[in-house]
């Protein structure tokens, strides 16, 4: 077996949630089922209470330099301390498995040429979309072109979207997401776009075999989002015959010319005819455009205890196995020469959502501001059942529709709008996509 035990000696790095889930399926006996054995797990404090049969430390080095360990799960998360580890494990000749997307979003290219310097597997399945297998369906691309990828790659914004569409506030929504265990205290990562902005770089650099940095992705969070907008969505071209839209916080990559790729994660309208419109509550899904393969869709349960368990053990067995036969997984060599085009000139139609004051002259303002920027209003409606008041105001929603238009533009009428004396509270501008 080239030089390798028959019973392949596993290490752990973290026992919280995932690993948790990937210790249970060692206790369970899924190890045992295929020659593996967890010989130790590494944990902050190794002298707290758990239930656990497998030997613990407080040292990660125990497990880096234990010559009867061949493969290293690292589930700690974060991008430091973990990122060190991956790559002392991996200089040490073993193979490593990771959950950790922040870490391989920022260190993909670093993690792969390490990995063949040494001859050692480099599995991260569990990264992006759980039990969606969506890295494994990437890489099988080779032979094709990728024209663009279209995702909902964050279960707790979508939740929190599909509990809004029955009329809850976004922080009722939100409340309800940490009460089911979907979202923690701190949600930025996830309603901010931040956690959908490491997935999305990481399919996009497997997709086009470019490495992209997260910077270079343009990021919207959904925190302003209302019922108001989710209202306006479900309904916007029923009546001439349309199936009106939903809104969803979307990772998009999509070809610009031979040379250009477009890079965005934002909350977009997407029409109802769409498959991504129907996935809902915590679902993940990505949708795929081949130039030859067509238009495919991957959908499945992208996060949570199981589910990444899953995809974790699923990397765990495939590097096993290559191990016992001497060989590697595929790694792309990210070496292509696919630029970002410059989100501000991205153009996108929409809608703006105003409050205008309810004083003469308020919409001619309006519109002023959107001729000055050179946006062409299509359609323009207020929504009523929405009148609040605010600072001591009573003002109902102005929806206005805008046809396609550059992002500099929409962004520069964004700030005319905010500095308006006409205008109450901030206005917002959700692209249509799809």
């Amino acid at each position: 077996m080239s030089g390798v035990e028959s019973r392949i000696g596993v290490g752990m790095i973290g026992l919280g949630t995932v690993g948790g889930g990937v210790e249970k399926w060692f206790r369970q006996g899924g190890g045992e089922a295929h020659g593996l054995e967890l010989r130790r797990v590494a944990v902050a404090n190794p002298d707290k209470p758990r239930e656990t049969q497998f030997p613990l430390t407080g040292s990660v080095q125990d497990i880096i330099k234990d010559p009867k360990i061949q493969i290293v799960i690292e589930v700690m998360g974060g991008i430091t301390p973990a990122s060190d580890y991956i790559f002392d494990a991996i200089n040490e000749g073993k193979s490593v498995i990771t959950a950790n997307k922040a870490a391989v979003a920022t260190k993909m290219p670093e993690f792969f040429d390490a990995a063949r310097s040494r001859n050692a597997d480099f599995a991260f399945e569990a990264s992006v979309g759980g039990g969606i297998r969506i890295i494994q369906v990437i890489n099988s691309f080779q032979a094709e072109r990728i024209e663009a990828v279209k995702a909902i790659l964050n279960g707790t914004s979508n939740y929190i979207l599909t509990q809004m569409e029955k009329g809850l506030s976004f922080d009722e929504a939100l409340l309800d997401a940490q009460k089911m265990g979907f979202a923690e205290s701190d949600h930025s990562s996830d309603t901010g776009g931040y956690d959908t902005r490491y997935k999305l770089a990481i399919l996009a650099s497997l997709g086009f075999n470019t490495w992209f940095d997260l910077e270079l992705i343009d990021r919207k969070g959904m925190a302003d989002i209302s019922p108001i907008d989710l209202d306006f969505a479900s309904k916007y071209g029923v009546e001439e015959g349309e199936s009106g839209y939903a809104v969803k916080l979307l990772a998009i990559a999509k070809r610009r010319g031979d040379n250009f790729v477009e890079l965005r994660v934002t909350p977009a309208l997407i029409s109802r005819d769409h498959q991504l419109a129907s996935v809902r509550d915590e679902y993940n899904a990505v949708y795929l455009e081949g130039s030859n393969a067509g238009p495919q869709m991957l959908w499945g349960k992208g996060a949570g205890r199981e589910a990444t368990t899953s995809a974790v053990t699923m990397d765990l067995l495939r590097v096993a196995s290559n191990l016992r036969v001497g060989i590697t997984g595929y790694l792309p060599t990210l070496d292509g020469d696919t630029q970002v085009v410059d989100p501000t000139t991205v153009e996108t139609a929409g809608y703006f959502r105003v409050n205008l004051k309810h004083v003469p002259g308020s919409g001619e303002r309006f519109f002023g501001i959107m001729r000055q920027n050179g946006l062409n209003v299509a359609d323009s409606l207020q929504r009523k059942r929405f009148a609040q008041v605010i600072e001591g105001e009573t003002v109902i929603p102005d929806i206005n529709t805008i046809e396609p238009a550059p992002q500099k533009n929409i962004e520069q009428a964004l700030s005319d709008l905010k500095t308006s004396d006409r205008i109450i509270g901030e206005p917002l501008f959700i692209p249509f996509e799809g």
